[in-house]
């Protein structure tokens, strides 16, 4: 069962970070007025467990200029899937309900912010010309 994201951000200001179901990932990238970070990871995984203190900071410092949200995909194979997850952790980062970059591995906080930043000033227009493309697409011209 997905939670109401709207509810529960007006009923905890405070919360930095919120755990995203497959139902709310949706709303949480598409209908977004600030970038929206999400960390996709695994319970079982280590380099996961070592960098959600990092995703906390980078969140904290950031709570003003992007949403963070975190996706646990042990039990959601088939959003993962959808979304060409190859391993965790993997940061994604929407401006305009499109994904403009996709990290694998482990992030520190300088790569987190050099790639938020530059997303707060993007427009609509803006986002969807960079959308991300894999490597495969860019060679062969395939979305």
């Amino acid at each position: 069962m997905g939670i109401n994201l709207e509810e529960a951000m007006l009923n905890d200001k405070n919360r930095i970070m919120q755990e995203l179901s497959s139902e709310d990932f949706g709303k949480a990238t598409e209908s977004n007025n600030r970038p929206a970070v999400v960390m996709v990871k695994a319970s079982w995984c280590s380099n996961c467990k070592a960098m959600m203190p990092v995703f906390e900071q980078s969140a904290k410092e950031m709570k003003d200029a992007a949403d963070f949200y975190y996706l646990t995909v042990d039990d959601k194979e088939e959003l993962a899937r959808s979304l060409k997850i190859m391993g965790v952790p993997t940061t994604l980062f929407y401006r305009h309900g499109t994904l403009i970059s996709k990290k694998l591995g482990k992030q520190n906080l300088a790569s987190l912010k050099k790639t938020v930043e530059p997303l707060v000033e993007l427009n609509s227009e803006e986002a969807k010309d960079k959308q991300y493309r894999s490597l495969l697409s860019r060679l062969f011209g395939r979305k």
